[in-house]
C-alpha cells in the first residue's frame, strides 16, 4: 500500500472550512462527528461550488446513539461507505463485551 501524504489544516468551526477551501477541487473532513451542526450547511456550499466533499466520522457514540452532523450528513450524502466490521470484532472480543466487565 502506497501512502501519500495530504497537506491538512486544523480549524476551530465548521465555518473556516469555508475560508480555506476556495481553491480547492477536493476537500476531506475527518473525525466529523465533532464538528458544530453548521458542517452540514458548510459541505452542502462546497458542493454546490462543484468541490468533491469527503466525510469521515463515527455515526454513534458508544451508546450506540447517533451523534454530531452525521446523521444529517448521511441524509444528504450521494454516497456512503459504512465499515463496522471492525466494530462488530471489537464487540465480539473480551474488550467490549460488558458481561466480561460485570465480573
Amino acid at each position: 500500500m502506497t501512502v501519500i501524504p495530504l497537506p491538512s489544516t486544523p480549524i476551530d468551526s465548521s465555518a473556516s472550512i469555508l475560508l480555506f477551501s476556495s481553491d480547492k477541487d477536493v476537500v476531506g473532513i475527518d473525525e466529523a462527528q465533532f464538528f458544530d451542526e453548521g458542517l452540514v450547511d458548510v459541505c452542502n456550499q462546497l458542493a454546490d461550488n462543484g468541490i468533491r466533499v469527503i466525510v469521515a466520522g463515527l455515526d454513534m457514540d458508544f451508546k450506540r446513539i447517533p451523534f454530531g452532523p452525521i446523521p444529517a450528513l448521511l441524509a444528504i450524502a450521494d454516497e456512503v461507505t459504512k465499515s463496522s466490521r471492525h466494530l462488530r470484532e471489537m464487540w465480539k472480543s473480551s474488550l467490549c463485551h460488558s458481561s466480561n466487565h460485570q465480573k
